[in-house]
């Protein structure tokens, strides 16, 4: 689904280089629609609730069925194939290396 927007050669940089990204990246990459300072965040999560709230309550959730449905046609197929993917990458032993860099705080070594 990200590969929808992100674009299929930002999506492979992303899942292949795994950079860190700040939230001016983040935003450039379309990964996050705004970036809000911390002191500004409840203020922003409140309006935006107040303006979801005062949406319809019919045609909020059908805009967002179409826009998706328009944008991913068929989402059921990649999502498959990506749990297709993790399942066999979750046994493997790099994964096991993954998560024991993660807890160990320390950078992978993969064989």
């Amino acid at each position: 689904m990200l590969s929808a927007s992100l674009g299929v050669h930002r999506l492979l940089h992303a899942a292949l280089v795994n950079p860190v990204m700040n939230a001016g990246t983040a935003l450039w990459q379309c990964l996050v629609t705004e970036v809000v300072q911390p002191e500004g965040l409840m203020t922003r999560a409140r309006h935006l609730a107040e303006t979801l709230a005062d949406g319809s309550a019919e045609a909020l959730p059908a805009t967002k069925h179409l826009v998706r449905r328009q944008a991913l046609p068929a989402p059921a197929e990649g999502l498959e194939r990506e749990q297709t993917a993790l399942r066999a990458a979750a046994g493997s032993r790099d994964a096991a290396e993954g998560l024991a860099a993660f807890t160990e705080k320390r950078g992978p070594s993969f064989t």
